[in-house]
């Protein structure tokens, strides 16, 4: 559900949407980064939290390297395409990109599980469901990758830019 564009919100509305923020009571600063457009840190208000969503959606400005479209930032990789932000709450998406043979990968830096990350990735399209338990999951040089192997949607040819919709859990 997406929290309502204007009118009264309440504590209880925001953790509805995205979770309790902890045991001690609700804590601002625990939503940094989350949604589409909060803050990542600073001051949040209550009005940041507006037509906001547990969704994290990016654009991807599509690149292209033998035969794999999309975006790698990845520090052993050869670079190529570029993110709208690279935050997904307080961690850094490090990669969104098909390979060739139908592979999408998506990369976290750091070190972490297979399941908890997020529940789903989705695509503009809506016609392509990824949920959390990849059909390959690894940790690598300091990242967390994930991989499906499924239809590469035509869109995703190397030129413009595509949209990635990621649900935390």
């Amino acid at each position: 559900m997406t929290l309502p564009a204007s009118g009264p919100l309440s504590f209880q509305d925001i953790e509805d949407e995205f979770g309790a923020s902890g045991a001690s009571g609700i804590k601002m600063s625990d939503y940094y980064g989350e949604g589409q457009t909060l803050p990542a840190s600073g001051t949040i208000s209550m009005s940041d939290f507006y037509s906001q969503s547990n969704t994290v959606t990016r654009t991807v400005t599509e690149g292209a390297d033998t035969g794999s479209y999309g975006f790698d930032g990845r520090s052993y990789a050869t670079n190529f395409g570029s993110i709208d932000s690279n935050s997904f709450g307080s961690e850094t998406i490090s990669a969104a990109y098909w390979a060739s043979g139908g592979k999408f990968t998506f990369s976290l830096l750091g070190t972490h599980t297979q399941l908890g990350m997020f529940t789903d990735i989705t695509f503009q399209d809506g016609a392509t469901h990824l949920p959390s338990n990849a059909d390959a999951f690894v940790v690598f040089s300091g990242y967390t990758i994930w991989a499906w192997t499924e239809t590469r949607p035509a869109r995703w040819d190397g030129t413009g830019t595509s949209t990635v919709i990621i649900t935390p859990p």
